[in-house]
């Protein structure tokens, strides 16, 4: 697709910042810093691509480098996800009323969304697993749990939507019921090393520590970057 399109034409380097968050995710991370590169010199200030950029400074534990890229991209795009990203670098680094004043706007960006999409089917679009992620972050888990399972009632075979509901459910400790939606979405057999981080977590509260550990080896096989889920992770199997 990348090679298909034209050399700098938004849609191209929209493509190409998603084929390097593929080397991203697979931890191929001087594949994807190539690309976001390449994609930036055709592209000058590219958002995408220096949001791309903060993450990988994020491997390196290079916060300040990190939050320079984000604050860069956002003051081009007004994007929500660039925003969470920002947010979690300022939790990391333990600026938490920062980070909540970000998410704050988030969900109620996500909220006016989520009303439209509601009342008006033709947009096509809905904002509520957006949002119960974002609740979660606030720490706000009955909202999370509301908006994630508005989302499964509407997508229930999906598998992103199923890793929400677990997710939430986790958080929630009602690890039970986050064993099924977990189990169904790894029914692709996904290679995402969040995903598999977080199922590691639900198989080992839920009593299944061998595939606990079997899960988190895989996840950590792709070398990927997790931010602060991998230490949560080791920290509940040392307890």
């Amino acid at each position: 697709a990348v090679e298909t399109g034209g050399a700098g034409d938004e849609h191209t380097e929209w493509t190409r910042t998603q084929l390097a968050n593929l080397y991203e995710k697979t931890g191929d991370f001087k594949s994807a810093d190539s690309t976001y590169n390449i994609s930036l010199s055709l592209r000058p200030n590219y958002p995408y691509a220096l949001a791309g950029l903060a993450r990988l400074a994020l491997v390196k534990n290079d916060f300040n480098t990190a939050i320079g890229y984000y604050l860069k991209a956002d003051s081009i795009i007004d994007d929500n996800t660039i925003k969470e990203e920002l947010a979690d670098v300022y939790r990391l680094q333990g600026h938490k009323q920062k980070a909540d004043e970000i998410t704050t706007g988030i969900v109620e960006q996500l909220s006016k969304d989520s009303e439209t999409g509601n009342k008006d089917e033709t947009i096509g679009h809905y904002a509520d697993k957006e949002l119960a992620y974002a609740y979660l972050k606030v720490n706000k888990i009955d909202k999370a749990l509301e908006h994630a399972m508005l989302e499964y009632n509407r997508r229930p075979d999906n598998i992103d939507v199923n890793e929400t509901v677990a997710w939430v459910y986790y958080n929630k400790g009602d690890y039970a019921k986050a064993l099924p939606y977990i189990k169904m979405a790894l029914k692709t057999h996904s290679k995402n090393s969040v995903l598999l981080t977080r199922a590691s977590l639900i198989f080992y509260k839920t009593g299944d520590k061998e595939l606990a550990k079997a899960t988190l080896k895989e996840a950590e096989s792709t070398n990927a970057y997790v931010g602060s889920l991998r230490q949560e992770t080791l920290n509940v199997m040392q307890n």
